[in-house]
């Protein structure tokens, strides 16, 4: 009698996590014909997005939106039956905290680089003296961005355009959508939109001038921003909802862990699938900590070695603080969609 061909069986899927990444991962694996299995410590999947009710409205108590100008998060909510309920913030620009005051963020910003002088110069944001130290960057000498060779967001942008620059624009940006440093910040990995503007090119001004114009051009004016009415808590429940209806399953309160603190073999908790594959879509610290605790690195099980490499990726925590004001006791109209404000300035 013949060995049963195993390569002929459905895959089994274990996707460690129900954030977005996680949801991600499953409602790409289940496209593919895999069995998924979704686990997660939480009740519910979403992770970080989640809705809540503040003084009779909805509100969103993780992010808020994604990139309009990323085909991938539109064609996800397309795909997941919420295309309809796409929706954009009423305005997209932004302040910053400069010179006591909040300050509009400058006209053609490409991430914090500016690609305009004057636009800059206008804004107020830096200094007379920030302004010229910025215009520097057209004449002073240097190598261009290698392709090949990465390098950390701040020490490049300070070398080209200065100190104020980065402090009152790049680092607030990149930092708060990061929630990290920009002196730690990998330009390819971190910000890989940038470091294809850049690359190649001597002149940060002179990049984000041309990734601006290519943006436009490709992209057209739209949007830049766009969310899910309801909030995108309601996406993540949709998702996970389509999951279900397409035979994935989930556990709540599951952890990728036997009772030794090793990480369990997913045939324990999948039925026995021979064919299968285990996707950690959980923050890098938590799940390299179990996988350090698994038997030595081997062909087949290749995961300390993994955890090793996870283990690497610094995180931090963030804070997310809502509040409402009554309208009244506002004294201008909020007409941005955001602010930021820069390292030491708070006060």
């Amino acid at each position: 009698m013949a060995p049963a061909d195993d390569s002929r069986r459905t895959p089994t899927v274990v996707v460690v996590g129900a954030g977005i990444s996680g949801l991600a991962a499953a409602w790409e694996a289940a496209d593919a014909g895999a069995d998924v299995v979704l686990l997660d410590a939480d009740r519910r999947a979403g992770g970080k997005l989640g809705t809540a009710s503040l003084l009779g409205r909805r509100i969103d108590t993780g992010a808020d939106a994604f990139l309009a100008r990323r085909p991938e998060g539109t064609a996800f909510v397309q795909d997941v039956g919420l295309g309809g309920s796409l929706t954009s913030p009423a305005t997209s620009s932004a302040l910053v905290w400069s010179g006591g005051r909040l300050q509009r963020l400058p006209d053609g910003l490409l991430l914090g680089l500016p690609s305009s002088l004057v636009s800059l110069a206008r804004s107020r944001v830096l200094s007379p003296l920030g302004v010229a130290r910025a215009a520097l960057d057209l004449v002073l000498p240097g190598d261009p961005v290698p392709a090949d060779v990465d390098v950390a967001v701040g020490p490049l942008v300070r070398r080209r355009l200065g100190a104020e620059i980065h402090d009152r624009l790049v680092d607030p940006l990149l930092g708060g959508i990061n929630a990290g440093d920009s002196d730690h910040l990998s330009l390819q990995a971190g910000v890989p939109q940038l470091a294809a503007a850049v690359q190649g090119h001597r002149s940060l001004v002179a990049a984000a001038w041309l990734g601006r114009r290519r943006q436009r051009r490709h992209e057209g004016i739209g949007p830049v921003f766009s969310s899910v009415k309801g909030g995108l808590g309601r996406f993540a429940d949709q998702v996970a909802r389509k999951l279900a209806e397409r035979g994935s399953r989930s556990s709540s309160g599951s952890r990728p862990s036997g009772s030794s603190g090793a990480p369990a073999e997913p045939a324990a908790s999948t039925g026995g699938a021979s064919s299968q594959a285990s996707v950690p879509a959980s923050p890098p610290t938590p799940w390299s900590s179990r996988c350090r605790r698994s038997p030595p690195p081997s062909s087949s099980n290749p995961t300390p070695t993994s955890a090793a490499r996870l283990g690497d990726i610094a995180s931090s925590s963030v804070a997310m603080v809502c509040l409402a004001y009554r309208e009244d006791d506002v004294a201008h109209p909020w007409t941005a969609a955001a602010s930021w404000c820069p390292a030491g300035t708070a006060g």
